[in-house]
This record gives C-alpha cells, structure tokens and sequence, in this order.
C-alpha cells in the first residue's frame, strides 16, 4: 500500500483523525491553521483512492456512497488552499472563468497547486510528528476570503 506524507492543520488535541479527514501539502496545512493551532505531520495508507474535480465542497453523504463503492479514500487537486492570494489573482485575471478549467488546466495556470486527500478511514491516518506554525502562518487563508466573497 503506498505510503504519502502530508499535512493537516488543527486547534484540538487528539491522536486519531475522525472519518473523512482532509490532508494536503504543508503549504495547505498552513493556510488553514487557526490561531493558536499546529500542524500535523501525517503518513496515509491510500490504496485505492478516487481521483475528483475540487468543488470547493465535499458531502460527506456522497463521500459515503464513495466508500460503500469501495475507495477508500478521494485524491483532488486543490484548487482554493495553499495557493497564493496573488498567483491566484493573477490566473483569475488571465481565465475568464477559471473554475472550468480542467485539472491539468488549472495545475498549469496555478503551479503552486498540489493535491489533497480524503481518508475514509482514520485507521489509514498516522500522525508523524506535531509541529508549531512559523510566525505570520495560518489565519490568513485564501479558501476563507473565497468562501466569504
């Protein structure tokens, strides 16, 4: 089973993940780590993921469908966290509507953005190592200013 290393943000204290945690690239982890949160250092055993489009959203009802279908997990490109406010604004300019773009699109006009992951299982979620934000990381998050535009 491959082994991936990532990165999840969080306020709370625990050593096991609920179902249908959310894990990408340090980045990521970064812009959502709320004030006075860390960073953990994660290892996923994703055997069998489903590959999707990022919406902005994930149901968790169809993330269910997904696992009685067996997936165990979903990869997408993310296409609203890590990603420079300014880089973003820049393709934003650049694509009339930048949401349609293709996944292979999108990763060309935004380099910076890298995949996420889904864990349907927390058993496949190992914490690796719990880490303090730098100073200025976190609390200023690009998926937060969308999500309130």
């Amino acid at each position: 089973m491959p082994r991936i290393r990532v990165w999840h943000a969080t306020a709370a204290d625990f050593d096991t993940f609920a179902p249908f945690s959310h894990f990408g690239s340090r980045a990521q982890a970064e812009m959502r780590c709320p004030p006075g949160g860390h960073l953990l250092e994660v290892e996923l055993l994703v055997a069998d993921p489903k590959t999707m489009k990022d919406t902005g959203g994930w149901d968790e009802r169809q993330l269910k469908r997904l696992q009685k279908q067996g997936w165990d997990g979903v990869r997408y490109l993310n296409r609203y966290e890590g990603i420079p406010q300014s880089a973003f604004e820049r393709a934003r300019a650049k694509y009339a509507n930048i949401d349609r773009l293709s996944d292979a699109n999108f990763q060309k006009a935004l380099p910076e953005a890298s995949e996420s992951w889904i864990v349907f299982d927390p058993r496949n979620a190992k914490i690796i190592a719990k880490h303090e934000p730098a100073e200025g990381e976190g609390s200023a998050s690009l998926s937060a200013e969308l999500c309130n535009a």
